[in-house]
């Protein structure tokens, strides 16, 4: 069958989450309680490594189209549709009306482009007032050689690199100056407490 994205026309969300279907790190779409559910903590999880056709996809929208609405919501169904159209289009990179076959599909290549997908959707730069708060916060001085400004320019870096899947939150930025930076490139830098430069 040829692959549309937008065959079902259905409208984009945030990356990894489709209504109350959650897409996690290890690889599986959870379906999560909502506050306006009737019964206590429902859940379904489904681990996509472990596809291996399209028949797997078609067998958990027959499942869950069985359930009770009243239980899981109106749009469940829907929803968890949206889940696989987004995962077959992200993760195996089916585009331009090129032929699906079904005993193609490989559940772990799947889960590893749609992760790597995930991460390239990540807010990557550092805002003005979060720049300001971190450089503050660290006290205008690189926090590996101690250098400060305005002796040397400084950049603000993550800390667990970006690359590798690092979050542009504060507690993964700190300053450093521009030679350390370029020294650091995309490594994982780990120091010591006691060496810490404040």
């Amino acid at each position: 069958m040829s692959w549309d994205k937008n065959a079902w026309g259905l409208p984009e969300e945030t990356p990894g989450v489709w209504g109350n279907w959650h897409y996690s790190h290890d690889g599986c779409i959870n379906l999560l309680p909502d506050k306006h559910w009737t019964v206590k903590d429902p859940f379904y999880f489904i681990d996509i490594k472990e596809f291996r056709s399209l028949g797997d996809v078609w067998f958990w929208v027959h499942h869950i189209n069985g359930k009770n609405k009243k239980l899981y919501g109106d749009t469940v169904v829907e929803d968890l549709i949206h889940a696989f159209q987004d995962l077959l289009w992200h993760g195996s990179k089916i585009h331009d009306g090129r032929v699906f076959e079904p005993q193609r599909l490989d559940g772990k290549k799947l889960v590893k482009n749609y992760s790597k997908y995930l991460q390239s959707q990540q807010k990557r730069n550092v805002s003005r007032r979060q720049r300001v708060s971190i450089l503050e916060r660290d006290k205008y001085t690189c926090q590996m050689c101690g250098a400060k400004a305005p002796d040397v320019p400084l950049e603000i870096d993550h800390k667990y690199p970006f690359s590798k899947g690092g979050a542009t939150t504060d507690d993964n930025l700190w300053v450093l100056c521009k030679p350390c930076n370029a020294g650091k490139s995309d490594r994982l830098i780990r120091l010591p407490d006691c060496d810490r430069q404040t």
